[in-house]
């Protein structure tokens, strides 16, 4: 077998695991700009980009990955719906994924691909999040819920690929190449979700925790608008080289093609991207501040905080208001002295009436400890509402204040006190006795109560399809019988879907929505006949029944016949060494 039959027969095999249709095309072949009349291919639309996920990382608790950064491989699309297939590499269309350093394989858990991501055990297996695996489109082991599929691969057993990228056994990684006759690939299968690009236009193909750079290149089948049969173009698409771009920077990266946010800055040291002078230091030279903050100084105490080193300070402590040096400060009556005698305070002043320092009270006759010209006149009956039990005040019984009916006393025993009276309607009932409702007999909280104050602003009416439900006490309320509010009332209400897109989809406007009763065609062969979604693939082959052609389907039979799409049992085959096939006919 030559090589490119070999090659050819590589590639169809992959094909088929993919779920392709009409594979004729070699990897790379040149893409015109129109597929068809349904796909505009710009290649400009496509690329590798490059997310970083986490940068030195450090020590964990199950791995140490200091100086590991953690990146994400994505591929951009131009559509939302179109699918990354594949990604591959072989003689004909070499592909490469490289590190100057090792890419972390997460152990005891971890795999190739997503299977091996678990984040059930992270709190215990932390470093397993940055697993490096292939993968197309998932980050976990898929779900089948949401149409997703396994990850698959192939290699090449004189060269395989897989043993150097996962060793196995918590060894770490290394970068390979895609480039023999067989080549090697990671695909899933078309009919499963993962490929699909979605709102933000990018398919997941890697993750990849590495202690080096990242460079190489990478060959992706991509379905256009997710159309398997004309829509498969094939693309190989340069890795960019994430670093420091910016030439102004301590650490500049020549080789980098895409600034990944790490440049640098010397620090103050002199160090790129340092933290500057070490804490506790003053300076670059690993000098400590002295006791007054002099760097390098030679000052060793300063007790008091007070500027002045403690081998020349005079005073070590501090000076009191008196000038003594740690002294017991101003604690006599006038600081630093005595009160002087016949004074009640250290400014000259004498006791007043009430034995005030310095007070204005000339006389307290009564020697109630109230000033004569403070004396106020007032109530001094405990039943009375405006009692003041101030000893001092003078009692005036006219000007008692006392409470009747539904009254009561409102404030202080101060005589400041008043009466509160609490029928407001002077109906006798009192204001905390009264209820406040609706009077009026149509209104669904009618209040029978005799003594209830009337307010009709709180009638509740019925009205269409309400009711009233309750007793004529005032708590009587609406019963709604209209739960949509389309002025049907719920008793006369019909249920039925009346979404017009649904097969039985029901036009009568009093008609109840129920979506879930909807019917919908979901097939290319499905028709709506009386509000029923009719199958019309009777044989569930794909083909409508109208477009079905009976025929042989066997190749090997006289009369095979490429066009029929049902096998009808009319093959004839050749049963003799002289017979012949002839326009589909077996000659003798």
């Amino acid at each position: 077998m030559s090589r490119h039959s070999i090659r050819t027969w590589v590639l169809l095999l992959c094909a088929l695991l993919c779920g392709l249709k009409g594979w004729s095309q070699s990897p790379l072949a040149e893409t015109p700009l129109s597929l068809t009349n349904a796909h505009v291919f710009q290649t400009e639309d496509f690329s590798i980009e490059v997310d970083t996920v986490a940068t030195n990382i450090g020590p964990l608790a199950d791995a140490d990955l200091t100086d590991y950064n953690c990146y994400r491989l994505y591929v951009t699309t131009s559509n939302a719906t179109d699918q990354v297939s594949a990604v591959f590499g072989n003689v004909d269309a070499p592909a490469a994924l490289v590190t100057s350093g090792d890419f972390f394989q997460s152990y005891p858990i971890g795999d190739i691909t997503p299977s091996g991501m678990v984040p059930a055990v992270w709190p215990s297996f932390p470093s397993n999040q940055f697993d490096s695996f292939i993968t197309i489109g998932i980050d976990a082991q898929p779900n089948a819920a949401n149409g997703e599929g396994d990850v698959l691969t192939v290699q090449s057993s004189q060269n395989p690929w897989q043993p150097l990228f996962e060793p196995g056994n918590g060894a770490p990684g290394s970068g390979f190449e895609l480039a023999d006759i067989t080549g090697g690939t990671w695909f899933t299968q078309s009919t499963y979700t993962n490929g699909i690009a979605g709102d933000d236009h990018r398919v997941l193909i890697a993750q990849l925790t590495t202690n080096g750079v990242l460079s190489g290149n990478l060959n992706v089948q991509v379905f256009l608008e997710g159309d398997n049969q004309f829509g498969s173009v094939y693309l190989n698409l340069t890795i960019p080289v994430l670093g420091c771009t910016d030439e102004n920077a301590c650490n500049y990266d020549a080789a980098a093609n895409e600034d990944d946010g790490s440049c640098a800055t010397l620090d103050e040291c002199g160090v790129c991207d340092g933290q500057g002078i070490p804490a506790g230091d003053c300076d670059c030279d690993g000098n400590q501040p002295d006791a007054l903050g002099v760097c390098g100084g030679s000052c060793t105490a300063d007790a008091d905080s007070d500027g002045i080193c403690d081998d020349v300070d005079e005073c070590v402590g501090q000076l009191d208001e008196c000038g003594i040096c740690n002294g017991p400060g101003a604690i006599y009556d006038c600081g630093c002295a005595g009160i002087p005698a016949g004074d009640c305070d250290c400014d000259g002043n004498q006791l007043d009436a009430l034995g005030v320092c310095g007070g204005d009270c000339a006389g307290d006759a009564d020697g109630d400890g109230v000033c004569d010209d403070d004396e106020v006149e007032g109530c001094r009956n405990p039943a009375a509402c405006n009692f003041d039990a101030d000893p001092t005040t003078d009692n005036n019984a006219a000007l008692c204040l006392f409470p009747t009916g539904c009254d009561t006393c409102s404030g202080q025993n101060d005589g400041t006190g008043t009466v509160i009276h609490n029928d407001a309607d002077g109906d006798g009932v009192c204001n905390a006795d009264e209820i406040t409702g609706c009077t009026l007999p149509g209104a669904c909280n009618y209040d029978a109560d005799p003594t209830t104050d009337t307010d009709n602003s709180l009638c509740v009416l019925p009205s269409g399809c309400d009711t009233c439900s309750g007793q004529t006490d005032g708590t009587g309320v609406i019963i709604d019988n209209d739960a949509d509010g389309d002025g049907v009332c719920n008793a006369d209400e019909v249920e039925g879907c009346t979404d017009p897109t649904a097969c039985n989809y029901d036009s009568t406007p009093t008609t109840d929505s129920n979506n879930a009763l909807c019917t919908y065609l979901d097939g290319i062969c499905q028709s709506c006949e009386g509000g029923v979604v009719v199958d019309n693939d009777t044989d569930a082959d794909g083909v409508c029944d109208a477009d079905e052609v009976p025929g042989c389907q066997d190749s090997s039979a006289c009369n095979f016949n490429a066009a029929a799409t049902d096998e009808d049992g009319s093959c004839t085959y050749l049963d003799g060494i002289c017979q012949s096939c002839e326009g589909g006919v077996v000659v003798d």
